[in-house]
C-alpha cells in the first residue's frame, strides 16, 4: 500500500510526487502516477548519522591545500573536528592547572 504525498504549491509549477510504503521507503512518482522511478529511499540506508552540528568555518586556501594533502579531500571535516577537540582538552588542561 502505498500513501500519497503531494506538495503544497502555488501557481503553475510542476512539483514532483512521493509514496510512502508500509515500511516507511518513500518513493518518486512520475506526475501521472503510471509509473514509480528512481531510487527506494529508506531512512535506514546509507551513512550513520554523525551527530554532530554543522558549523561555517572560513580557512585559507593554503590552509586548506596543505589538510587535502595530508589527509585527502574526504577527511578534511574529520581533521578539523579532531585538531578542535585536541585544542579544547590542551585549553582545558591548561585552564584546570591554573585554578
Amino acid at each position: 500500500m502505498l500513501h500519497i504525498i503531494q506538495p503544497v504549491c502555488t501557481g503553475n509549477v510542476n512539483v514532483p510526487f512521493y509514496a510512502v510504503n508500509n515500511l516507511g521507503q518513500l518513493f518518486h512518482l512520475d506526475p501521472c502516477f503510471d509509473k514509480i522511478y528512481g531510487s527506494v529511499y529508506s531512512p535506514h540506508m546509507g551513512r550513520p548519522p554523525l551527530n554532530v552540528k554543522e558549523t561555517k568555518i572560513r580557512l585559507s586556501p593554503e590552509t586548506k591545500e596543505r589538510i587535502a594533502a595530508l589527509v585527502g579531500n574526504y577527511q578534511i571535516s574529520a581533521f578539523i573536528r579532531e585538531a578542535v577537540e585536541n585544542e579544547l582538552t590542551r585549553r582545558e588542561a591548561e585552564r584546570d592547572q591554573e585554578s
